[in-house]
């Protein structure tokens, strides 16, 4: 019987996501199902329940911000559950990543979201149109005899 058995290092402090055991590979990988246009000031939800472990052990979750328009522009709302709301302040593009985990393994993803202005909330026009603002002429005709008596019926 022949055996192979190949490991690898990742950069950084040199541990691998993933470790091998007679040939097993056990490790984790990291998912995030998100929106990828936001707006400001309007919740979303950050998904990282598909990620998955190929071992026994419950996983460990870190939503973090890597990038932002603005300091402390993106508030999350729990950075260590699987899903979790979050509400973005300022327009712009910002880079969050989650980094899951169990014990000595990890796998982190990068996500990127762009963050547009939300719209004003619509105001009742006075003239009672749907769409505030715009101009409109009214023509009304007047019957009258005299010049004073047309001032007087112009409403």
């Amino acid at each position: 019987m022949l055996l192979f058995l190949i490991a690898g290092c990742g950069e950084g402090d040199g541990r691998s996501s993933m470790a091998s055991y007679g040939g097993v590979q056990e490790g984790v990988i990291a998912v995030i199902s998100a929106p990828a246009v936001a707006k400001v000031g309007e919740e979303f939800i950050l998904d990282g329940s598909h990620s998955a472990s190929g071992g026994e052990g419950e996983l460990d979750y870190r939503w973090s911000v890597l990038e932002e328009p603005g300091l402390g522009a993106l508030k999350i709302e729990s950075s260590s559950e699987p899903v979790t709301a979050a509400v973005a302040s300022l327009e712009g593009v910002y880079r969050l990543s989650l980094t899951v985990s169990r014990g000595a393994l990890s796998n982190t993803m990068d996500y990127e979201l762009y963050v547009e202005p939300s719209l004003p909330p619509e105001e009742d026009s006075p003239n009672g149109e749907d769409s505030p603002g715009e101009c409109f002429q009214v023509n009304e005709y007047v019957e009258n005899t005299s010049p004073e008596e047309s001032l007087d019926n112009v409403h």
